[in-house]
Order: structure tokens, then C-alpha cells, then sequence
């Protein structure tokens, strides 16, 4: 008899167990996704020139300088502009999450991050574009000794699934002056392909 009712009780179990599984299965099979929700933040890139980079990243790497651009994010709006976050990846792989800020009417921002265990100073430059910020431009340059290493740069526009990326080392590519520089350099245009606002 305790046998039985052990097994009843295992049978009902199971069957419970069953049952919620399939109902969930089933709910969210059902649920409808909404095809217009987008990524805020862009993971993906497309490489403006990849032979290059390649080149520039493993001479940025042999003397652990490459502070790679990982992220983008969407521009947010704030009240008296928008400001742009940002991941970069240092040569050990941890990520280093930084804000620009672009507001009152001032479309650069720039600062300098010290990374004293390397003994580098990263110097990093950014703007936005005057019409809501649907352009974005990044420039971070490697510095050791007041010599320049390593640089990345990104542009990146606001309905682009992916951003634009390049990089520069000390022999390999060309380092770009200023953000006018890399405006003028690479003339990339929005693809337009993740218009749908959140």
C-alpha cells in the first residue's frame, strides 16, 4: 500500500511537472515579439579597413597598448543635449565603460584616462553631429611616454545596426589628427538599417 501511494505520488509529480512545462512551452510560443524594439548598444562593426587593423591590433597587442572600442551605444537625449556611452576593451580583455557628454551646444568632448599598471595614458576624443546626434565619431589613442601607440576610431550613426571601426598603430595605417581628420578621412554613409525607434 505505501509503495502505491509512493508512486501515485511520483505519477502526480511527474505529471505537474509535465504540465507546467508544457504551459509555459506553449505561452511562450504564443507570445508575440515586438519586430520593433532594437538594440541600444551596437556589439557589431564593420572595419573600414581590415588588412590594416589586423595588423594595427597585433603591433597594439605586442606592447599591450591595443584599447580596443567594443560598444557603441545609441546617443540618449538629456535635457540640454545627448551623451554617448561607451565600452573599450583594454589589452588584458576587461572592458571600461565611459560616457561623452555632449550638451549646451558643445558637440566635443575629450579626456584622458590613465592606466598606470601599463604605464599608457588613453586619450580619448568624441562628437556628435549638430542634427540630434545621428552621427557619432570616437577616437582613442594610446599613449607611452608621450608617444603614440595604438589608436581606434569609430563613426557611428543613429539608425545603423552596426558602427564603423579603424585602426592605427605606430607602423602600421596612419594615425588621425583630430576629429575634422577622421571626418574628412573616412566619408562612411548611414546605412539606415535599424531605423525603428524604442
Amino acid at each position: 500500500m505505501t509503495q502505491i501511494m509512493t508512486g501515485n505520488k511520483v505519477k502526480n509529480g511527474m505529471n505537474l511537472v509535465l504540465i507546467t512545462l508544457l504551459s509555459m512551452t506553449i505561452l511562450s510560443s504564443c507570445a508575440k515579439k515586438d519586430d520593433r524594439i532594437r538594440a541600444t548598444v551596437k556589439t557589431q562593426q564593420t572595419n573600414l579597413n581590415p588588412t590594416v587593423s589586423a595588423q594595427a591590433d597585433q603591433q597594439g597587442a605586442s606592447v599591450s597598448a591595443d584599447y580596443k572600442i567594443a560598444t557603441v551605444a545609441i546617443p540618449t537625449q538629456t535635457g540640454s543635449g545627448f551623451t554617448v556611452s561607451v565600452e573599450l576593451q583594454s589589452p588584458s580583455g576587461e572592458i571600461l565603460p565611459l560616457t561623452t557628454r555632449h550638451e549646451n551646444g558643445v558637440l566635443d568632448s575629450e579626456g584622458v584616462y590613465s592606466d598606470s599598471q601599463r604605464g599608457l595614458q588613453i586619450y580619448v576624443q568624441a562628437r556628435c553631429s549638430q542634427d540630434s546626434c545621428t552621427k557619432y565619431t570616437l577616437i582613442v589613442t594610446t599613449f607611452r611616454n608621450n608617444q603614440a601607440l595604438y589608436q581606434a576610431a569609430a563613426i557611428s550613426y543613429k539608425d545603423d545596426c552596426k558602427f564603423n571601426s579603424v585602426s592605427a598603430s605606430y607602423s602600421a595605417g596612419s594615425f588621425i589628427q583630430s576629429l575634422n581628420d577622421a571626418e574628412n578621412k573616412y566619408n562612411t554613409q548611414p546605412q539606415g538599417d535599424c531605423p525603428i525607434e524604442i
